[in-house]
């Protein structure tokens, strides 16, 4: 009986967990649970409860995209639930519905915008004779209202410059032609309060172009020696182009010498930034700190030009890094020097300053440090390797490895404490095994009294060492013939 019912709620968990039936699995989850199924025994238990949870997930998030749906990236929020969804095989969720109508409603708001957006580049007053048409941004207006209005933050905003747009064309119209200062003066005021998405707009440029013809050159000459004042690089840049197309820079030159001097600052300011970055772009610390002066002596706003924070940055890393170095070479031969020494070197060149002053002496001490740990570790792998470590196998004693590499440390002049230390331990295993070898060879007293001495010199270190712990086997059972030997001839005398 409890096997049926086992398989029979296995069977009906599967089967609404397959279909996504979110009240069934709710139950048939809770029946398993009441019944005492275990997770790890049925895996179709901890599956039904997973596909439950991204169910219920799936339709929170169907529900709060349905009701974010015309906030901003809510087509992106809905794109994604729906998504889910269908990955999830949960077509049938009962918030889809809701939220594919809510949906087709943005889609449709977003074409209507999009119609009106194309309405506010076309028909408008663009050059000399051009006709100004308002039909199309009116057409496209229209059809959001009878669609029930905008309901998007991007709708609101197309609405909006496309009043802009259609006032500038009003504005214009009614200007253009005419020598009225007033109505010039409409449109300028107009062109001077579109915003950063209107700036760019051709209409609302050219106007802006008619604006500073009609105000005359006077105007430019103000703009310019604010521009100078203040070091305003794009200021300036965009007022000298107005005066070109002004002819201020050779019909009227005489009249409006600022315009010679607002190029001289130009350059100066053009010629000062481009070294500054120059210089920090190729670490040249010197540079970076002369042309850093020079901006300030030239009166560049730092608030302005991010170009002389940045560069102050970089001039900041190089000393950082410089000092960083300095610290590491002093340090190489700590425990962690070789390792916090090359992680200074990669940090260099990761900088692009391969080139700081201390990168030689850096690159240097690196490589002893690691020629050092290099035969430190090939003293340790020699005192492992050709020792004594059987009977009668002091033949295969071998001391040419190990004596070559103590040489080399001699020569080396360790640095390390670790190599130091390996010198100091390698040298007496080599004294060992030398001591051994000539022991076991003669059989004297006197050569085993100086495999004694080696062991005594071997120290707490190599106390475990294999050579040291078989030599001392080998000392302790040759004293005890020496004793035997000497009870034999003291029996016999």
């Amino acid at each position: 009986e409890m096997l049926e019912t086992i398989d029979k709620h296995l069977s009906n968990l599967t089967e609404v967990e397959q279909k996504r039936e979110q009240a069934g699995l709710e139950k048939w989850i809770k029946a398993a649970h009441s019944l005492g199924l275990a997770r790890g025994l049925y895996p179709e238990l901890p599956l039904a409860e997973s596909t439950l949870k991204d169910m219920i997930a799936c339709r929170e998030a169907l529900a709060v995209a349905t009701k974010g749906i015309f906030d901003d990236n809510g087509h992106a929020r809905m794109d994604a639930a729906m998504k889910t969804c269908v990955d999830l095989k949960f077509e049938h969720a009962p918030e889809l519905v809701e939220a594919k109508k809510m949906l087709h409603q943005l889609v449709i708001e977003e074409k209507l915008i999009k119609n009106l957006e194309d309405a506010m580049y076309a028909g408008g007053f663009l050059a000399e004779g051009d006709v100004v048409n308002l039909k199309e941004i009116d057409s496209a207006n229209e059809a959001l209202v009878k669609n029930g209005g905008v309901k998007t933050n991007e709708g609101r905003d197309a609405v909006a410059r496309s009043a802009k747009v259609r006032e500038l064309r009003t504005r214009i119209s009614r200007a253009e032609g005419t020598k009225d200062k007033a109505l010039w003066k409409e449109v300028e005021k107009h062109v001077s309060s579109a915003g950063s998405k209107l700036a760019e707009h051709p209409e609302f440029l050219f106007a802006g172009k008619r604006v500073a013809e009609q105000r005359g050159r006077d105007e430019i000459k103000i703009k310019l020696v604010e521009a100078v004042d203040q070091r305003n690089q794009a200021d300036l840049r965009r007022w000298l182009k107005r005066a070109v197309e002004l002819e201020m820079d050779k019909k009227y030159l005489s009249l409006y010498p600022e315009y010679t001097s607002s190029t001289e600052m130009l350059a100066k300011i053009d010629d000062h930034l481009s070294s500054l970055n120059k210089a920090a772009e190729f670490r040249d610390e010197a540079k970076i700190a002369l042309w850093i002066e020079k901006a300030i002596d030239l009166k560049l706003d730092a608030k302005m030009y991010n170009d002389i924070p940045d560069a102050k940055g970089v001039l900041q890393r190089i000393v950082e890094i410089r000092n960083d170095l300095k610290v590491k070479i002093q340090n190489a031969f700590a425990p962690t020097g070789g390792v916090d020494l090359e992680a200074s070197i990669k940090c260099a060149d990761d900088f692009k300053y391969s080139h700081a002053p201390e990168m030689g002496a850096a690159k240097s001490t690196l490589a002893t440090r690691k020629e050092d740990d290099r035969i430190a570790a090939s003293l340790q792998a020699a005192m492992k390797e050709d020792g004594f470590l059987e009977d009668d196998g002091h033949e295969k004693i071998r001391t040419k490895t190990l004596h070559e590499f103590l040489e080399e440390a001699k020569k080396f002049e360790m640095k390390t404490a670790a190599g130091k230390n390996a010198e100091t331990l390698g040298r007496r295993i080599l004294n060992l095994r030398l001591a051994m070898r000539t022991a076991e060879k003669t059989k004297e007293v006197k050569n085993w009294d100086t495999v004694q001495t080696r062991l005594a010199e071997s120290g707490e270190e190599l106390s475990h060492h294999p050579e040291v712990t078989f030599a001392k086997d080998r000392l302790s059972a040759q004293r005890k013939r020496e004793e035997a030997e000497a009870k034999l001839v003291e029996a016999v005398a």
